[in-house]
């Protein structure tokens, strides 16, 4: 949880800088994809995809399988999720916001990003896992503190909740 609390409250100061450049960025990175017939978007992604979220699922994996290696873990996570946080609000633009606010979300919410991956799988063995009753409080946190993922939580919230057959904390 401590990782958890360094990276968001890294994530906020970054937020703040990085409001007036997103807007910018977000006007040329839309002209080129239109230019380029939506390819760029697709490369975006693509670069998104190989430099941070592998390493960031795989980093969480660690994470939550290996507990010796959780401080190295969170050593190495943390710049990564940042840099892709940045990478996805200059660069990333998406045909709908629920994609971006998934990817921002993956990135927000390390080293419980495996638990987010199975969560948007709607795979039920993540609530048997070590750190999925952490995971959820730390989804409640994003859910009050960004209204624009709020309305994408509650609807990933009640998918996950209506293939389990009740609600995650109820098991305990």
């Amino acid at each position: 949880m401590i990782t958890y609390q360094v990276l968001n409250a890294l994530l906020n100061v970054i937020a703040v800088i990085l409001i007036p450049i997103q807007f910018l960025c977000w006007i040329v990175f839309s002209i080129l994809d239109v230019i380029s017939f939506r390819v760029f978007k697709v490369i975006i992604y693509i670069i998104w995809l190989a430099l941070f979220g592998i390493a960031i699922l795989a980093l969480s994996f660690i994470y939550e399988r290996v507990k010796f290696l959780r401080v190295i873990n969170s050593i190495i996570g943390i710049p990564i999720s940042i840099i892709g946080f940045i990478y996805l609000h200059l660069l990333y633009i998406g045909d709908t916001n629920d994609e971006k606010i998934k990817l921002v979300l993956f990135c927000s919410v390390f080293p419980y990003s495996w638990h987010f991956f199975k969560f948007l799988k709607l795979k039920t063995e993540v609530v048997k896992s070590f750190g999925f009753n952490n995971f959820l409080s730390v989804l409640e946190k994003q859910r009050v503190s960004d209204k624009g993922a709020n309305e994408y939580i509650l609807r990933l919230r009640s998918d996950f909740i209506t293939q389990l057959g009740s609600a995650p904390n109820e098991d305990e």
